[in-house]
């Protein structure tokens, strides 16, 4: 990821999420992915308004902000894992970027609880957004090897300008 995809990432998730909360999620333990549902502070709901977040691996979570305190992945239980997620709902979003190097996707609520979603996998996706609706519309996404794509129409999608 380079600067200038760094640049236009961070302007469209932080249009996205910036003062959403979580209203929704879902989780298929099993397959071991989750998917939020967020939606805008202060605004009358409409399902064109809300915004998704899909993350395919829940162990990409938190991966990096966990080795930061010393606490390998495998020290914890799997529903702990998923415990980060409910800590944090219907907590408003107060800053949301994306890693120096790769599209690690960082949300801060605020209680001060931070999420990490790892934004690098070797040949997986790692989190994709987009607006919610009849039909959801993928607006960006971490690719497989760190590739950070956003989708034809984004900026006019998540409201972010060019």
């Amino acid at each position: 990821m380079n600067l200038q995809e760094k640049y236009e990432g961070e302007k469209i998730v932080k249009d996205l999420f910036l003062g959403a909360s979580i209203h929704e999620v879902e989780f298929e333990i099993s397959a071991g992915h989750a998917k939020l549902v967020f939606w805008p502070e202060n605004k009358k709901i409409e399902a064109q308004d809300g915004v998704y977040l899909y993350i395919p691996s829940i162990v990409q979570l938190n991966e990096s902000s966990l080795k930061e305190k010393g606490i390998e992945k495998a020290d914890i239980p799997m529903l702990q894992t998923y415990q980060i997620l409910i800590d944090v709902i219907q907590q408003k979003v107060v800053e949301a970027e994306l890693g120096e190097r790769s599209p690690h996707l960082i949300l801060t609520f605020e209680s001060g609880n931070v999420v990490f979603i790892k934004g690098y996998h070797d040949s997986n996706a790692s989190w994709e957004a987009g607006r919610c609706g009849k039909k959801q519309q993928p607006i960006i996404a971490a690719q497989p090897a760190g590739v950070l794509h956003i989708y034809e129409g984004a900026f006019e999608l998540a409201g972010a300008g060019s």
